[in-house]
């Protein structure tokens, strides 16, 4: 069987049921996709308003603070689906972005936290990109594992995980006599390439991969269903719904069991 398209699987569907519940299945649309549609009409009416909002340079910079906080952002809600929560996300992004800075560090400045790295190098980027990832799945193992053997509650266990890395993120900064010290002399070129190059370039996959594999819903609230293998006909009621069979359009009231 030919596979269909998703709008043309979605009109077929539209078009097999009746006028009740063709009502109700464009009400369950908007809502289910309210969101989106408010976002929609929130970017229509302020591309009107500012002509400069689309532009290529408006759109990378957003772009690019969104990447900033978007992964943890989408870590957490994926947590409180699951009915959990994580109060160590913030530290672990922390801890990252220390770590990322101690290691790119411009090599010709005053007070290095590790003094005896190699030359700053695309590839010196990508060794450092993968060991920060590392140290926050370790974490995240941590934090899974006694959730999952012991059964503790997602709360307790990241808010003590999350004093932890605090402790360690404090501890790091005082490597090599650095007493706390902003890290923040980095090399222009390593800048413009985590800034322009690296956000600009994850934050985009995030939401491609967010949006096509995850948020858009695609619910069976329309998928058309016979009563019976005998009866191929009857196409008046949705999955979910607790009306009979031979229930056409007159008064009756339906509702969702």
């Amino acid at each position: 069987m030919e596979k269909k398209g998703f709008f043309k699987r979605k009109r077929d569907e539209y078009l097999a049921l009746d006028r009740l519940d063709r009502k109700r299945y464009v009400t369950d649309g908007i809502l289910n996709n309210a969101l989106y549609i408010l976002m929609v009409i929130f970017i229509i009416y302020t591309a009107i308003r500012n002509k400069n909002f689309l532009s290529p340079s408006s759109i990378a910079n957003m772009l690019m603070l969104a990447a900033v906080s978007l992964p943890m952002a989408l870590g957490i809600g994926g947590c409180i689906v699951l009915t959990g929560t994580d109060l160590s996300a913030g530290r672990v992004f922390g801890l990252a972005a220390g770590m990322s800075a101690a290691f790119l560090q411009n090599r010709a400045a005053t007070k290095l936290i590790f003094e005896h790295l190699p030359s700053t190098t695309g590839g010196w980027i990508i060794a450092v990109m993968l060991m920060v990832m590392v140290a926050g799945a370790v974490i995240g193992l941590v934090n899974g594992f006694f959730v999952a053997k012991f059964s503790l509650h997602p709360f307790i266990v990241t808010l003590a995980t999350q004093l932890i890395t605090y402790g360690i993120i404090l501890m790091f900064f005082q490597i090599n006599g650095n007493g706390g010290g902003p890290t923040n002399q980095l090399k222009k070129g390593n800048q413009k390439f985590a800034s322009k190059h690296v956000c600009s370039v994850t934050c985009s996959l995030i939401c491609l991969f967010s949006s096509f594999r995850l948020g858009f819903p695609d619910g069976s609230a329309g998928k058309v269903s016979s009563w019976n293998a005998g009866d191929t006909g009857n196409v008046n009621s949705i999955p979910g719904s607790v009306r009979s069979p031979g229930e056409g359009t007159g008064n009756h009231s339906s509702t969702f069991a």
